[in-house]
């Protein structure tokens, strides 16, 4: 996927840098050593945990999407959409207040559990009071810590009630935001001092289109489809994440049709991966950033004129395209060229 680097700051010198995904694709139909129904993906890091408001790197992330379920989601355009809930809250339709200090959310009516019990509001609240509570090991807030209470006057009806006015409220809580949190079923887990260290964790009962089948610690993990989604049972029958830490063993798998898809592929691995036949290459777009800081109130640094001469002497198009392979290009402030808020006139 494409994320924005910096080499030289103060002045942020950016390049937007690439994180891969790869897959492979017939015109002609399915490839003879495909294996029907199944997807197998590769990824390098191996998770800790399956509880989603626990995750802390981006395969668990993935890994939970699969299980877990969110108010809403997001279709092809970035748009939200419903998932959990039955609709998007606005200011046209009532779901978002006048003074846009509550949000209120309508649940699916068919929506449960993969164990069978119908999803509540009360598995919302509950959600949010876990990841809002210092006992749980929650790396982050963002947008959480704005709420000051949720009130559930219904099964299916959850209020936050705001703590000031938060603009990315519907893209953030429980949303396909940049740390997304699934909803936490409260029949299993409500009565529990914490989270941290429970056999959920483990062996999670989700709400979502695939189930837990095996987790082969190191190894592996198989999920079968849930044929009782609430949105209709998946295509797929089962996913099959396979941890390899070594991305020259999963380059190797591709050609050999041991895998379908390397999820988050580095630049390292691009000019190899358009070597692979049947292979298609995908570069996502993403809103992130490395950066270099300079402590501006040390000599020479604290000179305007020497940190300018440090960006002049930098060859940035040519850093950016040899570090990443040419899967990049070089960017000019914090924000990528494809959000709304880049500057123009940079």
């Amino acid at each position: 996927m494409r994320r924005f680097l910096a080499y030289a700051l103060s002045l942020f010198l950016l390049a937007s840098c690439t994180r891969v995904g790869t897959g492979s694709e017939s015109a002609a139909g399915r490839h003879a050593w495909t294996v029907p129904g199944t997807l197998r993906i590769g990824s390098q890091v191996a998770p800790i945990s399956l509880n989603p408001i626990l995750s802390s790197n981006t395969t668990e992330g993935m890994i939970d999407r699969l299980m877990f379920d969110v108010l809403l989601t997001a279709d092809e355009t970035g748009k939200p959409v419903p998932s959990l809930a039955s609709e998007v809250p606005t200011l046209e339709n009532g779901g978002v207040a006048k003074d846009e200090l509550s949000v209120t959310y309508h649940l699916r009516p068919n929506a449960k559990w993969q164990d069978g019990v119908p999803i509540t509001s009360k598995d919302v609240a509950f959600t949010w009071r876990a990841i809002m509570s210092p006992r749980n090991n929650v790396i982050e807030r963002n947008g959480y810590e704005l709420v000051s209470s949720v009130d559930t006057p219904d099964d299916r009806t959850i209020v936050f009630h705001l703590k000031q006015k938060f603009s990315p409220f519907v893209n953030t809580v429980f949303a396909e935001s940049d740390d997304a949190f699934e909803v936490l079923p409260e029949h299993l887990l409500g009565k529990l001092p914490d989270i941290n260290h429970i056999p959920f964790n483990s062996n999670p009962i989700g709400s979502g289109p695939f189930k837990l089948k095996e987790w082969a610690r190191g190894d592996h993990i198989t999920l079968v489809a849930n044929d009782g989604y609430f949105l209709g049972a998946p295509k797929l029958k089962e996913i099959i994440i396979k941890f390899i830490p070594d991305e020259n063993t999963e380059l190797n798998q591709l050609r050999t049709h041991d895998l379908d898809w390397q999820f988050e592929a580095s630049p390292n691995e691009y000019k190899g991966l358009l070597t692979v036949p049947d292979i298609k290459v995908i570069l996502q777009d993403r809103n992130e950033y490395e950066l270099v800081q300079m402590n501006t109130k040390h000599p020479p640094l604290d000179d305007v004129r020497v940190r300018q001469a440090i960006v002049y002497a930098i060859d940035n198009q040519k850093l950016t395209h040899d570090l990443t392979a040419g899967s990049a290009t070089a960017a000019d402030q914090d924000l990528p060229p494809f959000m709304w808020a880049h500057a123009q006139d940079i």
